[in-house]
């Protein structure tokens, strides 16, 4: 009892004091030398995972409970893990979930997405969180989201812009008295937030937009709204109209998206190989 408590409690150098007594038994009951240090050896590597009885429960019963909910309730099962996955694994977490076929995880929506992901159980869909878009820290996505729930959804990305850039259209509210004054009150959300969520597709719905590609029109929309610039070296002129670039943009600022190599493959100019 005394191994037993020692393995419980994970203390190596406790469990060490057997070992002589051990090889001592097992000699003694005439058990081969190389099967006693095989299951010592065993023992001696339990003890830096092995708990007791009340833990191995406890952890037995939340492994059966979540495979059960995995199972039978896929998208709040996985709504919830991504939520608590650390950025470096959520490409395996993504892949699982694609192999499953239970549920899908889709491209941001700004009348939907916000600080979390979102499960859409009608759709059986998970928004992708806006957080996760590189440079949206927590002030920018929370004064979108404050916006929307405020003042109702956007109707489109240049409702978007005056509302969120209102300080820079001379937008007018009035006071309690009836007194109209200008909004100066400098946005947390800037054009390079703007640009993120647009390569991310977070603009697609409420812009119909039906190709990737149609994109950098709304770049356009938004530098001639703002008066902002788009780097010729991140934008080159050739690749505008191609799908890959595009998925590949998505991917970048916000760690979600897929490239269509088959596809990619069958526009490119090689060789057919047979």
């Amino acid at each position: 009892m005394n191994l037993v408590k020692a393995l419980s409690k994970k203390k190596i150098e406790k469990v060490r004091k057997f070992k002589d007594k051990y090889f001592e038994g097992a000699k003694k009951n005439g058990c081969p030398k190389e099967a006693a240090v095989r299951v010592w050896e065993v023992v001696e590597a339990g003890a830096s995972y092995l708990f007791n009885d009340s833990h191995a429960t406890a952890y037995g019963l939340t492994a059966y409970v979540g495979a059960w909910l995995k199972t039978h309730y896929p998208t709040p099962f996985y709504t919830v893990v991504l939520r608590d996955q650390d950025e470096d694994k959520l490409p395996v977490l993504l892949s699982e979930i694609r192999a499953s076929g239970t549920t899908e995880v889709v491209q941001p929506d700004i009348n939907i997405s916000g600080s979390n992901f979102v499960a859409d159980y009608k759709k059986n869909c998970i928004y992708w969180s806006i957080s996760r878009i590189k440079q949206l820290g927590p002030k920018a996505v929370t004064a979108i989201e404050n916006e929307r729930q405020m003042f109702g959804e956007f109707y489109d990305m240049e409702d978007f812009i005056r509302r969120i850039f209102r300080n820079k259209f001379n937008t007018k509210t009035k006071t309690e008295d009836g007194e109209e004054v200008i909004e100066n009150t400098r946005s947390s959300v800037n054009t390079r937030h703007l640009k993120h969520l647009i390569l991310a597709g977070a603009f697609d719905g409420v812009e119909n937009v039906k190709s990737i590609t149609e994109r950098y029109g709304l770049l356009q929309k938004a530098v001639a709204m703002l008066k902002f610039k788009l780097s010729e070296k991140d934008f080159p002129e050739d690749l505008l109209d191609k799908q890959y670039f595009w998925a590949r943009k998505q991917v970048e600022v916000s760690g979600f998206g897929a490239i269509d190599y088959e596809r990619l493959l069958d526009n490119s100019d090689m060789p057919d190989s047979n």
